[in-house]
This record gives C-alpha cells, structure tokens and sequence, in this order.
C-alpha cells in the first residue's frame, strides 16, 4: 500500500482517537457550537460500520493464519481504518449525547466501551505496523469481540429499552389478558396505556428519557417534561402531546418522531377523548359506553369473543352479497370467524336486510343498528340471530312492544336502547338478566320510574344517565388568521369559525367572555388594535358547549433603532435564528427548543444589548418579552436596566426594576417592563440578567437559571 496513504491513515487514527479522549475527559467543561448536533444526529446512519469491522477483525484474530479473514485481521491498515471509523462514531455519538434524555448508567457503558474499542484497535494497527504482535491473537480477538457486544448492546438498550434483545423470548410483560368482561376495564390503564406503551415508550423510558419525560410510571407522565405537563385534563386541544400528534411529520417537534411508528387516527382519538373527559386515571370503561370513541377500542382488544366456541367462517361469497351502502359487515377481529354488522340510515335501507342476514345467523357478534329506521316489526327477525352478544337499537322507531321477544337471545350482554320513546312498562319485560347491561338514557322516564326500573333490575346493569360524550358537542376554538403579537404602529385581529351560525364574543378588559351572562361584543368585524391589549375569546352556538376560551396578547413598541449590537451573544445552543430576533416583531413559539424566535443567556451571560437611533426618539418604557418554562430551568430575570446617553460610550442609569424570585413554578410568556426618565437619547443600553442561583423549591436549587427573550420593546 502506498506509504503516504499509510501516513495519513495513521495520522488520522491518531488524531480522532486524541480527540475523543480529550473530550470523553473534559466533557463537562467543553460547549459545544449547535453544527455539531447534526453530525450527532447522524451516529445512527454510521454505526454499523464500526460494528461490522470490529466483529469482522475480532473474529479474524481467532481464525488460522491461512484463512483470508486472518490474514485481513492481520494487518495495520485495517485495524487503523476500523479505528478512525470507530472513533469518528464515537465521537457523533458524543455530539448526541448532549442533547440529554438518557440513561446515564447506560449511557456511560456505550461511551466508554466505544472508546476502549477505540484504543484497541488503534494499539493492534500500531503493533502490527511494528510487525512485533507474533502471538496472542485469540485473546485479542475475544478481547474485541467483548468490548464491540458490550458497546452495540449499550446501544440498543439506550435505543430501544432494556429487554430489546431477549423481548422474542422473555416478553417485558405478560401478554394482554383476554378482556372478557369489558365493563371491568378501566380508560386509562387497559386503553390509553397500551398506547403509550407501543407508541411512546421507547424514547420515554428510565435509560432514556427524550425531553426528560418519563412517560413508564405514572408519576413521571403526570410530571411532563422539560417543557412542563404534557396533557391538561379536559383540553385535549390545548394539551401538548395532542399538539406534538398533529403537527406536520417533517417538524422537529412532531412526536412519534419521524421514522417511528405513528398514533393512528383512532388511537390519537382515544387520547384526545381521556383528556377531554378528565384524564381521570381510575375512570371505567363502562361510565362512558356506548360511545363512538371507546367502540373503537372494544372492537380491536382480545375481548370475550376470543374465548368463544369455534365456529366455521361464514362463507365470503355470502358475506359478500348482503353487504349494500346500508349495511356493513367486517370481522369482529383479525382472524376471528366472529362479525360485526352495521346497519345505517341510509336512503337504500331495506327492512327485509336482518331476514337475510340469517344466512350468516351463527357469526354475528355485534349488530349496531343505532341511528337506522328499525321497526318493531324487525324485531322478530334480529331475535333469531342465535350468537348476538351485542344489539344496538338506539335512535331507532322502535315503541318497545315487541321486545320481549329479544329474551329468546341467550348469549346477549349489551342491549343498547337509547334515546328512542320507550316507557317503563316497554322495559320491565327485560329487567332481571344479570348478563344483560341495558343502555336507557335519552328516554321519556319520570324519576319514579327511574327508581322502579332500578329496583326491578336487582344487580342488573342499568345505565340510565345522561348521553356520553356524543350528546352536546363542544366547539372549536374560533381561528386567529396570522395575528402580529408586536406591532409598530397598529395591528387587526381577525377571527373565524369554520360552523355556520357560530358567534364569536370577545372582551379586552380581562374579563371571560361569556354570551349567555352579557360579557363581551360579538365579534363582525377585524378588531383594530393601536396600543398593549390582551383580546379573550370563545365560540358559543345554541345546542353545543361553548368552545375552550383562548387569548391573545399584543404588545406595541414605538421606536426600533437603526443599529444594535448584542455585546453579550447568547448561547450557542440557543441562538434563535441570530441576533435580530429581538428587534423583528416576531414573537418567539411556545417552545424554546424550535429553531427561531428566541435568544438563551445562561449563568453570567446577560441580555446587553447597545442601540443607536439617528433620530433620538423621546422614551419612557422599556420591555422584554420572556419564556417561562420551570421543568427547563427557564425563569423570569433577576433585574433589567436600562442606560442612555447622546455620546457613544458615555452611559447613564435612566431606569432600573428588579423582579422577585418566583416562589413557584411558572410557564408561558410574561412581559417585564422598566420605567425610564423621560427624554431623548441616541445611545440606549438595555441589560437582564437571568436568576444566579435557582430558589430551594426549584428541583435544580442551587444551578444558575436561562433567560429566553423574544423581543425587546422601546416606547
């Protein structure tokens, strides 16, 4: 091989693996500047070479010399190929690294058998290119074997959890039980829980907690992350992993993260609905059935079906002939020769559809007739599909007078009967079946008759309340078209709603807009606004809840100076799109780790910011627009001062304000203002400092805290 190139190899070796070393050392010490993060992310593109290539030499070292792979394993040049490989890696997994969330056990395995394979290769490279290793190839070869299983295993743990390898044949927990009575199933552990499991909680785990969440107990899901909670219970709108779902795949704050498997909608459905309901963590299934949402989930788990009596498949070519735009038949679960038939109201719909069903009597599980144009004169029919565990005649023209004849289905467990014009005596006929769970709101009941219908029943299950969820629906929150949060001069609101017939009421004085009780103006048309304003709204329409209030803050700033300089520059990590972000009218995302908007000084690195205006504007007030994330150490600033002059360089103290420690955590965004005295200046200094020490409550007591500033305000 040529000796130049062998130069260059060996010193590229040489100089990565010095390199790695030295930041393995000083690790704590070192910044590194924000490019770095994409070489990081781009470790798991690499890695497998160095995999290979150690196995591959390791594996040769206990081969006979005579063997072609011996003969590769004995060689300088591969052996200092694999090590400049292998410590390139290692070092974009360092880069990785430091964007947090891992276990540090773990992680610390990873890194330091990364570099102790590191520096094995390099010292074969360098005894073979001496010629002076003549034996002891084997214990070399076990030796690389061990140090490259122990890395790559480190790896996939940190990746995909801790029982990765072995899950095939030592399940992480025993598999899902058959769920033969849903009604003893609770939402969030037997429905929301399994989604997070195969969805969330391979980056949400003890060895690696992405965006410090830990989402596998119940304390660390409850707690959020770095960025505060991440559901608030009853708006699943305003909640931040609904947001994260629903955000374009290609976003960096999209979660599942691109390339991992993805909510579907059903499942982001059943999410959205246990928020919407409280996140209440001991709720049971059966308070919110029958319900669109959760029929989602009883469809698609192990349910008592599975531990029903085997039965042929009903034949396609008859499924296939009784399906129409009315009528719907699918499998009750994947492989199950159990069905599930919906009949809809649909202009086709056909009486004599339940007679042919009975071609198919023996599988059906679940007919759903609910919302159809059922008569009593269909009963009959359905009563003699022998196998029916679930009937759904809710909504539908029925009076009652032939249900009796339902009393003739041996295996039914649910009879959903809501809102039709059934009277007690139309019940009485059914109560006493302990089997049978009975779905009567939405009928013409007086309250005596509630209490007599509930003693007849005994321990039957009655539910007699009000409709779940799908009886009045909430609006939307109404849409703010563009809305500008800093403006120069003067801005508009403009706000819509997608439903016809919606009113939108606002208020500006702080109030909650509420229509029914007079409080706010019915917005018609674009809500001018010239000065500081906060603008609360919400969507009201008869027969629906009114939408979720939001709210808009505007702030003003009269005077953006012709130069600026930043003497301070804000950590590289958190540049925020570069310095002018805070004279650019632009107001920073709910979020400090999106790429624009907001500029982080941390420990002594202050807010100093120098501004010289050609036209001396005459000033009274100095603002900065803040984020507030406590779980990221992001707190309001100690103090902001504020110095002005007409020489350069010759400053004087025209307003100072301190703020106080919070006693609390705190999250949004706050505005922090500084009276100055009155007057015009060319030259204006504007200083923050964030929290030196952060207060004894705070989890992270004693470390300095981040200053994030979007804006700075001149009037």
């Amino acid at each position: 091989m040529n000796t130049r190139f062998v130069s260059i190899l060996e010193n590229l070796r040489f100089f990565l693996s010095i390199l790695l070393v030295f930041l393995l050392v000083f690790e704590k010490y070192i910044q590194l500047p924000a490019f770095l993060a994409v070489l990081g992310r781009m470790h798991p593109l690499i890695l497998h070479f160095p995999i290979t290539l150690a196995a591959v030499g390791g594996i040769g070292l206990l081969f006979p010399a005579k063997y072609e792979m011996a003969a590769w394993a004995r060689k300088m040049e591969f052996w200092s190929v694999t090590a400049s490989i292998t410590a390139l890696t290692a070092l974009f997994g360092l880069f990785l690294s430091r964007e947090g969330g891992y276990d540090e056990a773990t992680l610390n395995w990873h890194k330091y058998s990364a570099a102790a394979l590191t520096l094995g290769a390099g010292y074969l490279a360098w005894r073979f290119g001496k010629g002076s290793l003549r034996a002891g190839f084997v214990p070399f070869g076990l030796a690389t074997l061990a140090l490259t299983l122990i890395c790559g295993h480190q790896g996939g743990v940190l990746t995909h959890g801790s029982n990765f390898l072995l899950e095939p044949i030592r399940p992480t927990a025993a598999a899902s039980p058959v769920m033969a009575d849903v009604q003893k199933a609770e939402v969030f552990r037997d429905v929301v829980r399994p989604i997070l499991e195969k969805k969330c909680f391979n980056c949400h785990n003890p060895n690696k907690t992405k965006g410090d969440l830990l989402m596998t107990t119940l304390e660390g899901f409850k707690k959020g992350g770095e960025n505060g909670p991440i559901f608030i219970p009853f708006l699943p709108d305003s909640s931040h992993m609904i947001i994260a779902a629903h955000l374009p795949e290609n976003d960096d704050r999209h979660m599942p993260p691109a390339g991992k498997p993805q909510l579907t909608p059903d499942e982001l459905k059943i999410i959205h609905f246990w928020i919407k309901k409280g996140a209440d963590f001991g709720a049971k299934v059966s308070a919110y059935l029958p319900n669109d949402t959760l029929a989602i989930w009883t469809k698609s788990i192990p349910t008592a079906a599975a531990a029903l009596p085997k039965i042929p498949s009903a034949s396609e070519k008859n499924i296939e002939s009784l399906k129409s735009n009315f009528c719907n038949i699918r499998p009750l679960a994947q492989g199950s020769p159990y069905l599930e038939v919906v009949v809809l109201n649909h202009q086709d719909y056909q009486a004599d559809v339940f007679k042919k069903l009975q071609k198919i009597s023996k599988n059906i599980y679940r007919l759903e007739t609910s919302g159809a144009p059922v008569t009593d004169k269909e009963i009959s029919a359905i009563a003699d599909l022998e196998n029916l565990r679930e009937l759904g005649l809710g909504r539908t023209k029925i009076t009652g007078k032939t249900l009796p004849e339902l009393l003739q289905l041996k295996h039914l467990q649910v009879l959903k009967l809501h809102a039709n014009q059934l009277k007690a005596k139309d019940i009485e006929p059914l109560l006493g079946s302990k089997q049978l769970h009975l779905y009567l709101w939405g009928n013409p009941l007086q309250e005596k008759e509630l209490a007599q219908l509930r003693k007849k029943a005994g321990s039957m299950k009655l539910d007699l309340g009000t409709p779940p969820d799908t009886a009045v629906l909430q609006l939307n929150k109404p849409i703010a078209e563009k809305p500008v949060a800093y403006f120069q001069n003067s801005t508009e609101l403009v706000l819509s709603h997608p439903l016809h017939g919606v009113k939108i009421y606002y208020t500006t004085d702080g109030r909650n807009p509420e229509g029914e009780k007079g409080i706010g103006k019915v917005y018609k048309d674009p809500i001018l606004v010239k000065n500081d304003l906060q603008i609360k709204y919400r969507a009201e329409l008869d027969g629906w809840h009114a939408s979720v209030m939001d709210s808009l803050a505007f702030k003003k700033t009269r005077f953006i100076p012709d130069r600026f300089e930043l003497k301070t520059p804000a950590d590289p990590k958190y540049m925020g799109g570069g310095d002018s972000v805070i004279f650019n009218l632009a107001k920073g995302g709910p979020n400090h780790t999106v790429n624009d908007g907001w500029l982080g000084f941390h420990s002594t690195a202050n807010l100093d910011v120098e501004c010289f205006f050609k036209n001396p504007p005459e000033i009274q007030k100095v603002s900065i627009g803040i984020l507030l994330i406590d779980n990221a150490y992001i707190t309001p600033p100690v103090s902001l001062e504020v110095w002005g002059g007409n020489t350069k360089g010759q400053w004087e103290k025209i307003g100072t304000q301190s703020f106080p420690i919070p006693e609390g955590p705190q999250y949004g965004n706050r505005y922090y203002d500084c009276k100055v005295k009155p007057g015009k200046y060319a030259y204006l200094k504007v200083v923050s400092k964030p929290i030196a020490k952060l207060p004894k409550w705070h989890r992270g007591k004693g470390e300095p805290g981040w200053l994030f500033v979007d804006e700075v305000l001149i009037n």
